[in-house]
């Protein structure tokens, strides 16, 4: 009988490790198609204030109804309404859905010597030659949903 108990324990502790390693192991995290990356370089270019290549970042139809200067102008505007230029962008995370992805973006800056942070998102749409950012219709600014 203790040859019985001492199996059926070894049996069991090797099931055990058994479900810890396959419990352990890491499946390796599906790679993206490159959304959260040029949503990254056009926020990172809007920080920088290379207003040039934030705007060749943009859609056909935004750059259609605004030009670089009036999309430079907006830009500038959305800064004064968030109460600080931001200094620091960093996509915290990007959902997406066949051709078309929301960036959720997390910028920080400095004003009046304190710290800053705003939440954003960047809708995104890919094309023929990669992602480009979407700006609303309506209000020029980056849309929060995708159609």
């Amino acid at each position: 009988m203790a040859m019985r108990v001492s199996r059926a324990k070894t049996s069991l502790t090797l099931l055990l490790l058994a479900t810890a390693a396959g419990c352990s192991s890491t499946m390796p995290e599906p790679e993206g198609t490159g959304a959260a990356e040029a949503a990254q370089e056009h926020c990172d270019a809007l920080v920088r204030g290379d207003w040039t290549r934030a705007y060749a970042g943009l859609d056909a139809s935004s750059r259609q109804r605004l030009s670089e200067q009036q999309f430079t102008r907006l830009i500038r505007k959305r800064w004064q309404a968030i109460g600080f230029e931001p200094q620091e962008a960093h996509v915290r995370s990007c959902e997406e859905h066949g051709a078309e992805a929301i960036a959720h973006v997390a910028l920080n800056g400095h004003a009046a010597s304190r710290l800053h942070f705003y939440k954003d998102a960047v809708v995104l749409r890919r094309s023929a030659t990669g992602w480009e950012v979407v700006l609303s219709p309506a209000s020029g600014q980056f849309r929060s949903e995708v159609r």
